[in-house]
Parts: C-alpha cells; structure tokens; sequence
C-alpha cells in the first residue's frame, strides 16, 4: 500500500505591544560640531518643532555619551586624534526617545594641549666614564633628548641612554625632553637626576706604542736536517 503523507498544520499567532505614547517626540535638526580639544567635542543643534522635550540624548555610535536639557554639549574625555560619529535624539517626559539626528562626524585635535612630561628618570648604572639612564614617558613619542643642565648631551629614540665620555668623579644634572610623534611640539622638561661618576683613573691609557723592531714570522714546519 502507498504510504499515506500527513497533512502539514499551519497557524498563527498573535502579539499585542504594550500600551504606550501614541507619538514620538520629533527629531532634532542641525547637528554641528562647533568646537574641540584633543579630549572634547562641543556640539549643538536646533530643538524639534512643537513641545520642547524634556531632555536630550547623544550618541557617539551606538553608545550613549551624554544628556543634557540644552541644546548644546561638551562630550569629554575622548582620545586625542580619534575620529567620532555624533547623533542627538529628543526626549519627552514619558520617556519617549526620537529617532536619532543627522550625525556629525568630527575628530578630536591630533596634538595633546597638556602633553605629558617624562618621568621616573633614574639611574640605572654608573662607572668612571658613563652614566646609564631610564625613564617612563606615557605617550607616544618620536625622540628623547637627554639635557645636561641646559646642555644637549644626546638623542635616543628609546627610554634609556648611556652617556659615555665622561670624566671620573665628576658631577651631572640630568633631565629628559621627549619629540612628541606627528610634529607635535615637546614635552615639558622631566625632573632632575643629579649623579656623580665614581673615582677612576684621570685619563684614558694611551695608545700602545709601535714596536722598534718588527716581529718576524717564522715558518711552520719540521725543522730541517743538516
């Protein structure tokens, strides 16, 4: 007998959303970005027609980054030469959110207003000739130059140095200014290190002298018989 097939059911089903406002609040309008720092973006717009809401709320994406009861707003502590895509919505007193804006697309300043300075210079070794030095600088930077009291005295591109050349038992006075990356200026000067190269000899030994005599090879070899 020919197998018989099952009807296939088919249904439905029915959902209700809860009982709220019959309208949103309408959009704001005229999103600018009227100012910035390397760490903050000013904004402001123009309120939507109609009531004013109660409250506005702005978006950084999708991540919520400020309200405010104004029309205008400074979104704080962003990165430095970072970019961001801003949007507003209205808010009215049930809570009722408008959709979003038109969005404003700013970066923050690519160079710190108040770059950090080096610090924690130390140092990390000495002997009659040379210093070693080290330091921590929170930031990115192109180059470090080392200052001996107001003297350049050398420029690394890493956080530590070793200055050679140095008389014994002599006394130094050191600070560290960093190159800031992208053309940015320097930073402040770090705070001192003072050292004092231990004793050692006065000079360096000189040079060997030439021999009077040249020395001569001999061949290798067995020696010959007579």
């Amino acid at each position: 007998m020919p197998r018989q097939r099952r009807p296939r059911l088919t249904g439905s089903i029915t959902a209700t959303t809860a009982p709220g406002d019959p309208a949103r609040p309408a959009a704001p309008t005229g999103l600018t970005a009227t100012g910035r720092t390397d760490s903050t973006v000013d904004l402001s717009w123009t309120a939507p027609p109609g009531t004013p809401p109660t409250r506005y709320a702005i978006y950084d994406g999708a991540t919520l980054v400020a309200t405010t009861a104004g029309t205008t707003v400074t979104v704080d502590r962003l990165y430095h030469a970072t970019w961001h895509r801003f949007t507003v919505a209205a808010l009215d007193a049930a809570g009722n959110e408008s959709t979003h804006s038109a969005a404003a697309t700013v970066a923050t300043e690519t160079c710190l207003t108040e770059p950090p300075r080096p610090v924690d210079l130390r140092v990390t070794g000495t002997s009659p000739s040379s210093v070693r030095l080290a330091w921590t600088f929170d930031s990115a930077a192109a180059s470090y130059t080392v200052l001996d009291g107001d003297t350049p005295v050398a420029t690394t591109r890493y956080p530590e140095v070793v200055l050679t050349g140095l008389p014994s038992a002599s006394a130094h006075t050191y600070r560290v200014v960093a190159s800031l990356a992208q053309g940015c200026g320097e930073s402040p000067r770090s705070r001192r290190v003072e050292v004092t190269t231990p004793d050692g000899p006065p000079a360096r030994p000189a040079a060997p002298a030439s021999s009077p005599s040249p020395v001569t090879s001999q061949p290798y070899g067995p020696p010959r018989r007579r």
